[in-house]
């Protein structure tokens, strides 16, 4: 990633204002592809210890809380982490914890978790070193299950190129 600072900035941004809700709405054409990746994650997590790599203000790490994992959810922003530590205390979820974090220099220990999830996230950040980031972190058994946007649906291309302003220059979606 070329500007770390300018990511957290426009992510703040985004926790602060919500100008990017829109972009959860174009993205539900992809339900079946949200549906897997919430059956691939929801998986018994009871008793396992979950990374959620790019939390935002918290996606998935509630519900992972709530049905039995430990959870550290990490993010550039310090915007999304204030706002899922907050939330984390109002709903009481004590197995739910959250750290402004650079996800290609995790300050882990090596084996640290038993999963590691991320939606969105990859496709901002230099892949060789997310990819060995998430291994270092991973323990043998462990699994990483990522969702990301890729660049071959036609539909969601045109409105990208509509909607410059609610990405960031450094955002390269898959192919």
């Amino acid at each position: 990633m070329a500007d770390k600072l300018a990511e957290a900035r426009f992510f703040d941004e985004d926790y602060s204002t919500g100008k990017r809700l829109v972009v959860g709405h174009v993205y539900s054409i992809i339900q079946n592809r949200n549906d897997c990746y919430e059956n691939l994650i929801f998986r018994d997590p009871a008793g396992q210890r979950v990374l959620e790599y790019g939390c935002g203000t918290g996606s998935r790490s509630f519900e992972l809380a709530r049905r039995g994992a430990e959870v550290v959810g990490i993010d550039i922003s310090p915007v999304g982490v204030a706002r899922a530590t907050e939330r984390a205390a109002n709903e009481g979820l004590k197995k739910a914890s959250f750290e402004v974090m650079d996800a290609e220099n995790m300050t882990f220990p090596d084996d640290s978790f038993d999963l590691v999830i991320g939606e969105g996230i990859l496709h901002h950040l230099d892949l060789e070193k997310s990819y060995r980031e998430v291994s270092r972190v991973l323990k043998p058994t462990g699994r990483a299950v990522f969702q990301e946007p890729l660049g071959h649906n036609p539909a969601i291309e045109i409105f990208r190129r509509l909607t410059p302003s609610l990405r960031t220059k450094d955002e390269h979606p898959l192919h």
